[in-house]
């Protein structure tokens, strides 16, 4: 097969996973500081900075490297962010093969894949349903 990426909607996942991750503590600083008060401001600073961090420089430097191979006899997988990591695995050492779906990847048809070998885990977020299953298969 030819090199496979993520669907240009596992970045939106991801944005999107990012904003109610980065939500929720804000919420609750809003609560436990009063409004307008030192600690509310850096609290919110912080994690206004977190989420445009992560909105803007990590996700979209993650999703350009994610890809992965699938040949007759080997599974090539390349990934990272800071460091490029790039994995290969026999596929005679598989010894299985999980998938999953988080509530908005099924909104958006994706799905995650986990794969175990001896010594290894491979995970490959937000492909294609039909690049996870045939990966499955």
């Amino acid at each position: 097969l030819a090199r496979q990426e993520p669907p240009r909607r596992a970045l939106a996942v991801w944005r999107i996973r990012a904003l109610l991750l980065t939500f929720f503590p804000g919420f609750l600083c809003s609560l436990i500081f009063s409004f307008l008060s030192l600690g509310w401001l850096i609290a919110t600073g912080i994690w206004i900075a977190v989420f445009l961090y992560f909105y803007c420089c990590w996700y979209p430097i993650k999703w350009k490297k994610l890809s992965f191979c699938l040949t007759n006899s080997i599974l090539y997988i390349n990934n990272g962010v800071i460091y490029t990591h790039r994995r290969f695995i026999s596929l005679e050492n598989i010894q299985y093969v999980e998938t999953y779906q988080s509530p908005l990847m099924k909104l958006a048809g994706l799905t995650s894949v986990v794969i175990r070998a001896p010594g290894v885990a491979m995970y490959l977020p937000s492909l294609q349903k039909e690049d996870a299953m045939a990966l499955y298969e």
